[in-house]
């Protein structure tokens, strides 16, 4: 992967949850429910299902855990239905969702930056959400479901013109960094909710820390606005 301490930024794109937002039990619970976990369905092996696809998109998820659980894919209704059973529960329990501690401090402080969200979250969830907690006006751009992490990447080096040294991707998951491996973009896991059990060295568990390792690269070029 690019080193993330080589040289200064400019862009800071965040994925949604588990960084700026601490959403994972709830979509767990979502996923649980609308698979009829411990009703209809064995709990242990739902919870089996959601640790190998859980970094999945929501539509995906829910169909590769149908297809471990039932040995079948499922028919269209039967996936739209999951669909809903899980988003229903997810916009019945947003107002739980709570931002991690310090962002906007943080986002006061690197204003100067371009910060940006890309996310697999459904990007109306995530605009929804953002207004909700009062984050809207400190990213210039969201982006989630149905753009792809990766082209969301791809199109923001390509519209700002950036070296690809410029652009620090943060996320709380290894797959996050391996996103920012294929575009060639510099990684740093953030895991602030203490989610990952993970002891691998280089995950931050703050976003105080995200800024110090900022820092520690130096100013960003200038003229990058």
């Amino acid at each position: 992967m690019v080193n993330p301490s080589r040289s200064a930024i400019s862009t800071i794109v965040f994925d949604f949850d588990g960084t700026l937002v601490d959403s994972g039990d709830i979509k767990k619970t979502a996923f649980m429910t609308a698979l009829g976990a411990g009703d209809s369905v064995d709990r242990e092996a739902c919870e089996k299902a959601y640790a190998t696809h859980g970094t999945v998109n929501r539509t995906g998820l829910l169909a590769l855990s149908f297809i471990d659980l039932h040995g079948r894919e499922p028919d269209p209704a039967e996936h739209r239905a999951l669909i809903e059973a899980y988003t229903d529960y997810f916009r019945r329990h947003m107002d739980e969702i709570v931002v991690f501690p310090g962002l906007a401090e943080f986002c006061e402080r690197y204003a100067a930056k371009r910060l940006m969200i890309s996310s697999n979250a459904p990007r109306t969830e995530i605009v929804e959400l953002c207004g909700k907690l009062s984050l809207s006006a400190y990213f210039a751009r969201t982006y989630g479901w149905p753009v792809s992490k990766e082209a969301a990447l791809r199109e923001i080096l390509a519209d700002f013109r950036l070296d690809s040294a410029e652009l620090l991707y943060v996320g709380d998951r290894y797959e996050d960094g391996l996103v920012a491996e294929k575009v060639g973009v510099p990684f740093q896991r953030l895991d602030p909710g203490f989610h990952s059990r993970s002891t691998t060295e280089g995950i931050l568990r703050s976003l105080a820390e995200l800024a110090e390792a900022i820092d520690a690269r130096g100013p960003a070029p200038e003229g990058q606005h």
